[in-house]
């Protein structure tokens, strides 16, 4: 299959992962020394040394034959930090009763390591805490290194304005040594004062010793940019601040004569869609539509229904959107199509069998409407989506048509949905979930946004929306 892991292990900036035990009793050992982590329910701890001498830490965990197992992940933290502040995190490994995660490059501290089942922060156990002394001769990274300088051991970041307009983007250059490992380096967007977990948008470096990436800014306010080491936080340059003016935001599309149907006619905007649209993971009025409803200051009508695919859309597009007169439909669809794809090759064993729990769990919470669909072809999806969106054009509404970029989405997927809003004349959002898929402070399941997720979503859309209001 061409998405062997598109939709569900394809995650941008982590390695595959699978899903873990409820409860776990778990050792820490580091060079040889053992810090023991106690889950409840029972379970007993002991430490035996917590001073390591090193920065890698390899987390060994077991867990009861009789347990259900699904998702869970490791954290490292700093003591007093909240449980969203991890310096590092991994998942679990579920497909036995026992395993080992490895955290490397810890810079020297006092740490505890903590346990979540779920993808969220459903803490439970904490260890006792123990220190990182760290190798005498690796010098530690300076974690607030001076922006006169660019940053710290020839790491350095440039920006290509000071100040820039709501909506306006700015490029960051970035620098590194010739023989640094850069594998998993990224660079991150920050209001200045923010933590390092709290950025506002982020982008791998590509392994590159050098290069330049570009950042939209739709709020306002002080920025800065970060260069962050393997996967972590362990910050080795910091841009000078960049201020974002209090421009009102524009439509991010310049031709506009291109667009059916533009300008608009008069007539309601409705969001259609699947759970995405629906609000699925997200609390009461912070799904992405009545976020965006607020921003924009208009109603918008949401028919998301869960586990829809585009087969199903179709048959529902009558009476769910043509019947209400709209002047835009936004279309966010296509996600179903290819989870149910993957679902029957792990079904019919031509796929690893290892995601099957995580699967599961995925269509429990989508509803039988999921489970209980036909496998719907690639051609088919966008055929499909095609004639949705001529279907709403030719009934004289204006479409926005929402695409998937990166993980959970590969490179392909994305330049069909491109291809279908290019063919049709809709307006295209790309990169909907770049950046949120596989950040568990981002989302509420290895699928669905937070609250905090959703709203990165709505400011990529605002941007389109803008255009027809």
């Amino acid at each position: 299959m061409k998405y062997l892991h598109a939709f569900i292990g394809g995650f941008e900036r982590y390695h595959y992962f699978v899903g873990a035990a409820l409860l776990f009793l778990t050792t820490i050992l580091f060079m040889g020394w053992a810090v023991q982590v106690s889950a409840t329910d029972g379970y007993s701890a002991e430490s035996t040394e917590s001073t390591i001498t090193g920065t890698t830490a390899t987390i060994t965990w077991t867990a009861p034959s009789d347990r259900v197992t699904r998702i869970g992940w490791v954290g490292i933290y700093d003591r007093n930090a909240s449980d969203s502040q991890f310096t590092r995190w991994t998942y679990i490994n579920s497909a036995a009763n026992s395993g080992t995660v490895t955290f490397t490059n810890l810079p020297p501290g006092t740490y505890e390591a903590r346990f979540y089942s779920g993808s969220g922060y459903d803490r439970q156990t904490t260890s006792p805490t123990f220190t990182i002394a760290g190798d005498d001769d690796t010098p530690d990274p300076d974690p607030n290194p001076n922006p006169d300088s660019g940053g710290t051991d020839d790491y350095a970041l440039t920006l290509s304005a000071s100040s820039i307009s709501v909506g306006g983007n700015i490029t960051v250059t970035f620098e590194a040594p010739t023989n640094s490992n850069r594998s998993a380096d990224w660079i991150g967007l920050y209001k200045v004062g923010a933590t390092n977990q709290q950025y506002e948008a982020w982008r791998y470096t590509g392994a590159s010793a050098s290069g330049a990436l570009s950042f939209a800014v739709t709020t306002t306010g002080q920025y800065e940019f970060r260069y962050l080491k393997n996967n972590g936080y362990i910050v080795v340059a910091v841009s000078s601040p960049i201020t974002v003016s209090g421009a009102v935001a524009q439509c991010a599309i310049t031709n506009l004569d291109a667009i059916t149907n533009y300008p608009p006619s008069n007539g309601p905007i409705v969001a259609f869609g699947d759970s995405l649209t629906a609000g699925v993971g997200a609390t009461p009025s912070q799904d992405y539509v009545s976020q965006l409803s607020r921003l924009a200051e208009v109603p918008i009508i949401n028919t998301g229904i869960p586990g829809d695919t585009t087969r199903t859309a179709l048959a529902r597009l009558e009476n769910d959107v043509l019947s209400r007169n709209p002047s835009t439909v936004i279309v966010w669809l296509g996600g179903n199509d290819v989870l149910v794809q993957y679902y029957d090759r792990v079904v019919r064993g031509l796929e690893s069998p290892t995601l099957i729990n995580l699967i599961n769990a995925t269509l429990n919470r989508l509803g039988s409407s999921v489970t209980n669909s036909p496998v719907i072809p690639e051609d088919e999806t966008f055929e499909n989506l095609e004639t949705i969106v001529r279907t709403i054009q030719a009934d004289g509404a204006v479409v926005i048509l929402v695409g998937f970029s990166g993980a959970p989405f590969d490179s392909d997927l994305e330049s069909r949905f491109a291809a279908v809003a290019s063919e049709t004349g809709a307006i295209y959002v790309p990169n909907a979930l770049s950046g949120v898929i596989g950040r568990p402070s981002l989302m509420s399941d290895i699928i669905h946004p937070n609250d905090a997720g959703y709203t990165i979503v709505t400011n990529r859309i605002y941007q389109r929306l803008l255009c027809v209001q």
